[in-house]
């Protein structure tokens, strides 16, 4: 079979090229240009990136990059061990006898049965799923002056005493939970974005306030909103966002604060902005907050955009071949380039410190 390195080293002696210039020139390290001529793949973290490297290689010494790919992906299937199971003999298979299947049969069928017939266990597990759905639907939440932390959703109620009497209740209704959160109360439709904190006077005698603050908020599937509630008779402040830890921001520790780059502070977090332009080709992979990782191969001048509640976290094949620029609130803050040739991961996210401010940091990660 045709060598794959072979070809990679015939292509840049035709061009009299020395591996230092073509890794100034194309940011990928003299190591992995030597690794992939004398096909050693172990100097590779993994697979993608041995691809990744090889595409960069082959474009710029002007060589079929599909033919060296594929070459690579035959060597590195030849050299797979073969499955165990494979080189076992197998016992020859005979049909089962009619008898046997005929009593699979009789047994299947008895056992529904049993369970359809006698125990009846669909038709209970049909009527716990209704029942559970059915308190699911009409959850109800009683706010005093103690701070009640819940998940609300949609169609769920909330009473507040009212001054009328002990009997009587206002009732405030959750009308949407995707991405903001509505509440149907008596003065009017009220809308909370995320980290947004309120303060409601019902009956406007402007004595008693309901106090709301919003800390998680689904944006694609209708999981419902974390908040922290209760109910106070003064007209000062409202709840304070740090008198408890917001969801999914983490707090610092001292080993975290030792490794930190910190770009930004605020008195609460709120979802920022990540502009990722590419000086170069590169094998970039994201995740943006829980949601599930993204990975593509791209080149100079494509642009990616993502706005995390609270964290991204990058992965890269080549750093210096990436910009990256976050915008919170009004500011913006360039991060730096790095080495050429370089593998990088990091997070950028909020943290929570001990003095009670909330900062976006840079985090490299091993």
């Amino acid at each position: 079979m045709e060598s794959y390195g072979l070809i990679l080293r015939n292509a840049r002696e035709a061009k009299n090229l020395d591996v230092e210039t073509i890794a100034r020139e194309t940011s990928v390290s003299r190591t992995y240009l030597l690794a992939m001529e004398n096909e050693k793949e172990d100097e590779f973290p993994d697979g993608p990136y041995i691809t990744g490297f090889l595409r960069i290689y082959c474009e710029y010494l002007d060589v079929d990059a599909e033919n060296v790919i594929r070459l690579y992906e035959s060597k590195k299937l030849q050299e797979t061990p073969v499955p165990v199971q494979l080189l076992e003999r197998k016992a020859p298979r005979f049909i089962k006898p009619l008898v046997i299947v005929t009593s699979s049969v009789i047994v299947l069928g008895l056992a529904i049965w049993l369970l359809v017939g006698v125990f009846r266990i669909p038709q209970k597990i049909n009527e716990r799923n209704r029942k559970n759905n059915l308190s699911e639907e009409n959850r109800t939440y009683r706010i005093g002056s103690e701070v009640t932390q819940v998940r609300l959703k949609k169609g769920d109620q909330i009473l507040i005493p009212s001054s009328e009497g002990e009997d009587k209740n206002i009732v405030i209704t959750v009308s949407d939970t995707l991405g903001k959160l509505s509440l149907s109360t008596p003065v009017g439709l009220q809308i909370l974005e995320f980290t947004d904190d309120r303060k409601i006077d019902l009956n406007g005698d402007g004595k008693l306030f309901f106090c709301i603050y919003l800390s998680d908020i689904s944006r694609k599937k209708d999981y419902g909103a974390e908040v922290r509630m209760f109910m106070s008779a003064e007209d000062g402040s409202i709840i304070a966002p740090n008198t408890t830890e917001i969801s999914a921001v983490e707090t610092s520790t001292k080993a975290d604060i030792l490794r930190r780059t910190v770009i930004h502070e605020s008195n609460r977090p709120y979802p920022f902005t990540v502009e990722v332009t590419f000086r170069g080709s590169c094998m970039f992979r994201r995740k943006v907050d829980s949601s599930s990782y993204e990975e593509s191969y791209y080149h100079s001048s494509e642009q990616i955009t993502e706005r995390p509640n609270n964290a991204i976290r990058l992965w890269m094949s080549n750093s210096n071949a990436v910009n990256i620029r976050l915008t919170a609130d009004t500011s913006r803050y360039d991060l730096e380039v790095g080495r050429a040739g370089e593998v990088k991961a990091e997070d950028i996210k909020w943290v929570h410190d001990s003095d009670g401010m909330y900062r976006i940091v840079v985090m490299e990660l091993d």
